[in-house]
């Protein structure tokens, strides 16, 4: 195991040194039990926020999201480590960067069989420490000749990585009675709100939340970036990533349906609303341009 500083990427104000060690640390055994196929102490680092994008398996948001998923498919690899390197650096004085350098080795045949970088970022504040992304890219060592895979992660799901994650400041919060309790919720967290009779139900990037209201009641109550898509459906146009015929896919991979007579409306006023939106798009004009016709082609 290798252990080194990146040097000219530190951030203006510097975590101390003992702090880097103890995230190169836990990374380094969070790896080792993911190896063995378990996953405990890697859970207890998550939260609500947390992503989890891979070349291997679908993108994950959420600590429940990754949970479910890793308890139902995550078993220990076939493969070990054979080498491994570790570059911690800082980004500011509460989110921190671990980047993991593996070679991994066949369990029966000893021989290397491929090679991987995983990127941890972490927050932290007092002693507690959270996961906000993980980004694994594994490129297994192929004949001459054979394609090799390339991890896909598009512009949306970079640019919520770097906005939301990385030191943003909670969203607007907004109460909703939900039985015979009143929860406050972050609006930043809500992906798109469904109605259920006379109610609605709130999903969050990790959980699904009963709410009393009716859509028409809960869509008075917010902001401009909540579109009405069908008369069932309030959408976070923020987490809007494609436009397919008669469905907007969110950035977690859900899809939404809209109706097929306001289709065409429908799809217009996105395009005009995700266009302007500053969360979203760059002031580049030819960029911008580029990324509209990539989420409505």
């Amino acid at each position: 195991m290798t252990v080194r500083n990146a040097s000219g990427i530190w951030g203006k104000k510097k975590m101390k040194k003992e702090e880097l060690e103890k995230l190169v640390d836990v990374t380094r055994k969070l790896l080792h039990e993911a190896y063995e196929g378990r996953f405990a102490r890697w859970f207890r680092y998550l939260d609500s926020k947390s992503i989890w994008i891979s070349s291997r398996t679908p993108m994950l948001m959420g600590a429940q999201c990754i949970r479910d998923y890793f308890e139902k498919y995550g078993t220990g690899r076939e493969s070990v480590l054979c080498r491994e390197e570790y570059v911690p650096f800082t980004v500011n004085s509460r989110v921190a960067v671990v980047i993991a350098k593996l070679t991994e080795k066949s369990r029966k045949e000893a021989v290397c069989v491929g090679e991987g970088t995983i990127t941890f970022v972490y927050r932290t504040g007092g002693k507690e420490i959270k996961l906000a992304l993980q980004q694994a890219f594994f490129e297994s060592f192929h004949e001459e000749g054979e394609g090799q895979r390339r991890m896909s992660a598009d512009f949306y799901t970079l640019r919520f990585v770097k906005e939301l994650l990385l030191e943003q400041k909670p969203g607007k919060r907004f109460f909703v009675p939900s039985g015979k309790r009143t929860l406050f919720l972050d609006l930043n967290t809500v992906l798109f709100i469904q109605s259920s009779g006379r109610k609605t139900k709130i999903h969050c990037l990790d959980c699904i939340v009963p709410c009393n209201y009716s859509i028409s009641e809960i869509r008075g109550k917010l902001p401009g970036n909540f579109y009405l898509i069908h008369r069932s459906y309030l959408v976070n146009i923020r987490y809007i990533t494609a436009i397919y015929r008669y469905e907007a896919e969110l950035i977690c991979g859900i899809r939404i349906p809209i109706p097929a007579v306001p289709y065409m409306q429908i799809k217009k006023e996105l395009e005009e609303m995700l266009s302007e939106y500053p969360r979203q798009m760059s002031s580049g004009g030819a960029m911008e341009k580029e990324k509209r016709n990539l989420l409505f082609s």
